[in-house]
């Protein structure tokens, strides 16, 4: 950077997609992980979340009202995060009549039936669906418990809702399925990735020069490690040490 003090981390390549790298792109990389002082890693992270958006929009990721940058979770239909909201709010009023949490937290019973109804509604008549990537040992609990109550519901009698609840109450694992909505399935980011290893090593290489590249133009370093190239292939530098032994 610029040489200046109080250096911190910074992901070239923004850390919600380099969680998602094979081991041998980031295994002992310090070419894409650099010390930085605040000053230049506000210069490039701006940019990295308007380049990050541009990938993010492509995978359902949703779309921030306030600037239109995308967050790293999938949009929502409005009902489904009202839905997710009410599930949360009734969790919380939940602990907070056993005193677990503040009692602010507790809601009006005439609140509490119109939640419930809303999520009850919501179960039997729009289940979220779920696409081919929560499938098998990676498949989120959420999502598989959401796949029990559609199983559930199908074997019910005259089509009537078979959502999980425990009188007239729904159960606690229901209010956890729903108020996890957001976060069911891969992130839009991992979708990015996966996307990137599938077309194979090189467009995986032209994807982080492109990090790279934007790393250079925001911040101008002046104090780059001598060996630094935006065209570093680390992935084939690391397979070749390890087939040296």
């Amino acid at each position: 950077g610029c040489g200046g003090s109080s250096v911190a981390r910074c992901y070239i390549i923004p850390k919600q997609f380099f969680l998602y790298l094979p081991l041998v792109w980031k295994e002992s990389n310090c070419h894409d992980v650099l010390l930085l002082c605040p000053s230049c890693r506000s210069k490039v992270e701006q940019n990295q979340i308007q380049q990050a958006a541009q990938a993010l929009r492509g995978y359902g990721a949703r779309v921030l009202e306030s600037d239109g940058t995308c967050a790293n979770e999938r949009e929502l239909s409005p009902l489904s995060r009202k839905v997710m909201g009410a599930s949360k709010a009734l969790l919380k009023h939940r602990k907070a009549s056993v005193g677990l949490c503040s009692k602010r937290s507790q809601l009006p019973q005439e609140r509490v039936d119109e939640f419930q109804r809303l999520i009850t509604d919501f179960l039997c008549r729009e289940p979220p669906a779920f696409d081919s990537h929560e499938a098998g040992a990676g498949q989120s609990s959420a999502a598989k418990r959401y796949r029990r109550l559609e199983r559930r519901r199908s074997e019910g009698s005259s089509g009537s809702c078979m959502v999980e609840n425990d009188g007239e109450s729904l159960s606690h694992a229901v209010l956890e399925t729903c108020a996890a909505l957001s976060i069911t399935g891969p992130p839009p980011a991992q979708l990015v990735v996966e996307a990137l290893l599938i077309e194979g090593d090189s467009a995986v290489l032209d994807w982080i020069r492109s990090w790279r590249k934007l790393f250079l133009e925001s911040v101008e370093p002046k104090f780059l490690p001598e060996a630094w190239s935006v065209d570093t292939d680390v992935a084939a530098i690391r397979s070749e040490i390890h087939n040296a032994f």
